[in-house]
């Protein structure tokens, strides 16, 4: 794609020297004292010219329009694939307090919401208060149970919460 552009570009720019050095030519004939119908024929033709020269400016004037588009854009394209890379690495799980979340499968572990996470966004989800069972998204305000509520007994017969 940059070939045939740089190979445009390079068309245009050999042109408009074939267009200015053909317009000079003619100017000389004029003033070479050529007869009145040569005259008119060769101003005529100048004329032309000028046209030609001005649709070749306009037509490089676009093709540098188009090369920073086309710049942009693939400069967006491959931020997207670094995102949609980056989201790889969740995979949709079922916690044990019920709620449907991406799990990070990396270090650090953490959780992902999945509202956010369809819009291309993995927004980690954070712990609500002392307890480790509800989290809530900081984007889009979604809680999520992660863990069973309640009060539970560790081997020792301390109490968890």
């Amino acid at each position: 794609k940059k070939r045939v552009i740089m190979d445009l570009a390079t068309s245009f720019s050999a042109a408009t020297s074939a267009v200015t050095l053909t317009k000079e030519l003619l100017k000389f004939s004029i003033d070479a004292k050529v007869d009145a119908e040569a005259k008119t024929k060769v101003q005529e033709a100048r004329e032309k010219l000028n046209e030609i020269q001005d649709v070749i400016y306009s037509l490089k004037d676009e093709l540098f329009k188009l090369q920073d588009e086309n710049r942009d854009l693939q400069t967006r394209i491959s931020e997207n694939n670094r995102e949609l890379a980056a989201l790889t690495d969740y995979q949709l799980v079922t916690t044990d307090g019920g709620a449907v979340v991406y799990e990070f499968q990396k270090t650090p572990s953490h959780y992902a919401c999945p509202n956010c996470f369809s819009s291309k966004k993995a927004r980690i989800l954070q712990i609500i208060g002392g307890f480790q069972a509800s989290h809530i998204c900081s984007d889009c305000k979604n809680s999520f149970q992660i863990e069973k509520r309640g009060i539970t007994y560790s081997t020792a017969g301390n109490r968890v919460f």
